[in-house]
C-alpha cells in the first residue's frame, strides 16, 4: 500500500525531474521512490562507505542562498489552514 507524501521543491527542479521521468516512461513518484530506496540501501550495506548515493549526489544542485522558500511555504501553509 502506498502513502502520499508532500514535498516542497524548487519549481525548476520539479520541471526537470518530470522531464527526466517522462523520457524514461516512469512516474515522478517511481523516480523519487527509486532514489530513496538507493539512499536507504546504501546506508544499510555493512562495511560500505556511509551514504554512497548521497555523497555521489552532493553538490549537483545549486541553491540560491537568497531563497526564502521556507518563509513562502510557511505562508502557504498558514493560508491553507485558516
Amino acid at each position: 500500500m502506498n502513502t502520499k507524501l508532500t514535498l516542497s521543491l524548487n519549481p525548476a527542479i520539479i520541471s526537470r525531474a518530470k522531464a527526466f521521468a517522462r523520457e524514461r516512461q516512469i512516474s515522478l513518484s517511481t523516480l523519487v521512490e527509486t532514489l530513496l530506496l538507493k539512499v536507504v540501501a546504501d546506508e544499510a550495506q555493512p562495511g560500505s562507505p556511509s551514504g554512497t548515493a548521497v555523497k555521489s549526489l552532493t553538490g549537483i544542485i545549486r541553491l540560491d542562498n537568497t531563497s526564502s522558500h521556507g518563509d513562502s511555504y510557511q505562508s502557504y501553509l498558514e493560508e491553507k489552514h485558516q
